[in-house]
């Protein structure tokens, strides 16, 4: 069951009624919610609709700009206490925080909490759509040491709601003993209904407190750099990031991969094993880092690719520890977006299979996802499913700068584990051959993953030749290079 009690039922437009906020009142008490939120006018109304239950009355202060003197706020709180306000929501004044007037902020906090007490509720809303996330930072660790008992993600007055990214950004600010609140643009239960019934009529055993104890995990981004370009990309649970940059290191150990040739036999066999190697590390090793011990210093140092760049002769050769599985499939999305400041996004979706796990939700218009698929059905393997652990994918947005820091490009790709050998090649070839990005993507592609024969595109710019196959298949990669001796030479003698 969805837990009710995590729910402020609010209604504090400037044209509400005593019949509207009635209603509000008989809703919160039927369902349980926390509290029942208005402009203060109402306080002593909903006080007494109140009474007698657990549901508590909170009233707004400063509200909704707050720009207030602090002695009015203080006024303000007094007033709705004395009326029977349990929980003040107070907002800050947004302009003084963003002047830097630090002193200020925290002050006017730390007043109406002194006016709150200790059996008073305060939760400050820190207007999150005004904000820089540094800014929000800020505002969080005022209120803390202010000692307000919530911070809150906006009034729903201003330009938008709660962000799923701001509230862990709150989160992880305040710490676990604070509390959060997101409010603004917040979905209703019968759309949680509808999933969780969509879900069951198939078979499966989605409830509610699932969606309820859902949490989106803000996790700083795997770092790595090829050739003093820095490179950053999406963490676990995602393989993508890391093995990316694994990849570029063992590569970075060849000094001449600008000189070799895109897609001669020797550019072919160096991606080859390096992309047999991450994927031999992926198989060994990845995992939600809430779960597992994913060693990601190690997999993504210069020195560890050293090493492992050290195995590689001028044969095919084999680096498999533990036999990888095909866990992922189609249906991935990316996007990448630059604006004329230079911000950059890059961001990844999927739902693993074409039309996810093929259940709808009635009336909504969406597709559930089937990422279950993606754990691993052995119970010792790294990835094995548990609650509420992340399963393994291969989605690797990423972001590049150039040497000197400034923005060079924003790249990701669907493809399942192809994901990251791709990006891989492509900003290799931007880099080393000074390709443009349109060219690099269209330039013929190869993939290996130690567990099947080696996978190339045939079309595109550069296609794998003739001759440089044969020689492929004379350093060991006889069997791995079949599909490209059919298309080039027409027979296979095996």
């Amino acid at each position: 069951m969805l837990n009710t009690k995590l729910f402020d039922h609010t209604i504090l437009k400037a044209d509400a009624t005593e019949a509207q906020v009635a209603k509000i009142c008989d809703e919160a008490l039927a369902h349980d919610f926390a509290s029942v939120c208005v402009n203060q006018y109402y306080t002593k109304f909903v006080a007494e609709k109140l009474k007698g239950s657990d549901v508590k009355v909170c009233t707004v202060v400063g509200f909704p700009l707050g720009m207030s003197d602090t002695r009015v706020k203080a006024f303000e709180t007094r007033a709705a206490i004395e009326d029977g306000a349990q929980e003040v929501d107070m907002v800050i004044n947004v302009g003084a925080l963003k002047d830097g007037k630090y002193d200020f902020v925290r002050s006017d906090i730390q007043t109406l909490k002194e006016v709150c007490g200790k059996d008073i509720v305060l939760k400050v809303i820190i207007e999150t759509c005004l904000l820089t996330d540094e800014e929000k930072v800020k505002a969080c660790e005022l209120a803390k040491e202010a000692g307000a008992d919530f911070v809150k993600t906006s009034t729903g007055f201003s330009t938008g709601g709660a962000k799923a990214a701001d509230v862990a950004l709150m989160r992880k600010t305040v710490g676990p003993d604070m509390g959060v609140k997101a409010s603004g643009g917040i979905h209703n239960a019968d759309e949680a209904q509808a999933m969780v019934d969509a879900v069951a009529a198939w078979g499966g055993n989605m409830t509610m407190e699932d969606l309820a104890n859902y949490e989106v995990k803000v996790r700083e981004p795997v770092v790595g750099h090829y050739k003093d370009y820095t490179i950053y990309s999406l963490p676990p649970a995602s393989s993508g990031g890391t093995h990316l940059v694994e990849i570029l290191n063992i590569l970075e150990n060849y000094d001449d991969m600008d000189k070799i040739g895109v897609n001669s036999a020797e550019y072919v066999h160096r991606f080859s094993e390096a992309f047999k190697i991450a994927f031999a590390d992926r198989a060994q090793y990845m995992a939600d880092t809430d779960f597992a011990d994913v060693p990601l210093a190690q997999l993504t140092s210069k020195d560890y690719a050293a090493e492992r760049y050290s195995e590689i002769t001028d044969k095919s050769g084999s680096y498999v520890a533990v036999e990888p599985e095909e866990l992922e499939h189609y249906a991935t999305t990316s996007f990448s977006v630059v604006d004329q400041w230079g911000n950059m996004v890059a961001c990844t979706k999927t739902i693993n299979y074409g039309f996810g796990s093929k259940v709808g939700v009635p009336g909504y218009g969406f597709i559930m996802n089937d990422e279950m698929d993606d754990f691993s059905a052995d119970p010792e393997s790294v990835n094995c499913a548990e609650g509420g652990k992340r399963p393994l994918s291969s989605m690797s947005p990423s972001i590049v700068l150039y040497p000197d820091g400034s923005p060079y490009m924003t790249i990701g790709s669907p493809g399942a584990t192809r994901i990251f050998p791709t990006i891989a090649q492509v900003i290799e070839r931007m880099i080393d051959y000074n390709m443009d990005i349109q060219d690099a993507i269209d330039c013929a592609r190869i993939y290996d993953n130690a567990s099947e024969n080696i996978c190339y595109e045939s079309g595109g710019v550069n296609p794998i030749t003739p001759e440089v196959a044969k020689e492929l298949q004379d350093r060991g990669h006889e069997g791995r290079m079949a599909a490209v001796l059919r298309r080039c030479t027409g027979n296979l003698d095996r």
